[in-house]
């Protein structure tokens, strides 16, 4: 009959330690901060005045950190530099046909620097799109893979309490008829 009880007991043991770590799974997906650290933070502060008494007692001296200053650096880019064309003086307004030939030339690559600038522009904008949709797909894809996984753990922590829980019953049931044979 010990064996039998011994049974129980394991589908006990088997069933909470189940449910304590499917709970533990739901906490730190749903819950608001993590389950364990007030018990964590209550052992850290007993370790340390555990090793200050026994520093004490030993009458050893404490550690101590040196802490020095340390420089930071920040480096700082500007992308896109401005675009700026420096032009000639015209020529003098009195011999008109080397002046309007002149005005034609500086239009004449204005217009060419123009259209360079346009097709540069329109390089950029096909980049652009191009980095666009690829980030959009790749986002679509991080999103729908974070989502599935987000649903697996919410849905395995609580599998493992159902599961832990119908262990403690098991066991508990085994206990029961363990004791109802017993008399």
């Amino acid at each position: 009959m010990a064996w039998w009880y011994s049974i129980a007991m394991a589908f006990d043991l088997l069933g909470l330690l189940l449910a304590a770590i499917g709970f533990n799974q739901t906490w730190n997906e749903h819950g608001v901060g993590k389950l364990w650290d007030p018990w964590r933070k209550k052992g850290r502060v007993a370790r340390r005045r555990l090793v200050t008494w026994v520093r004490r007692v030993l009458r050893r001296p404490a550690k101590h950190a040196t802490v020095r200053p340390a420089t930071a650096r920040l480096n700082v880019t500007l992308g896109a530099a401005a675009i700026g064309t420096v032009l000639p003086r015209l020529p003098d307004v009195a011999d008109l046909t080397a002046f309007a030939a002149a005005v034609q030339e500086r239009l004449n690559e204005l217009n060419a620097q123009a259209n360079r600038h346009e097709g540069e522009l329109r390089k950029e904008i096909r980049a652009r799109e191009l980095a666009e949709s690829d980030m959009r797909a790749d986002l679509g894809r991080e999103i729908r893979r974070v989502e599935g996984l987000t649903k697996r753990i919410a849905t395995g922590g609580l599998r493992m309490q159902i599961v832990g829980w119908s262990l403690v019953l098991v066991g508990t049931v085994l206990g029961g008829v363990a004791n109802l044979v017993a008399l």
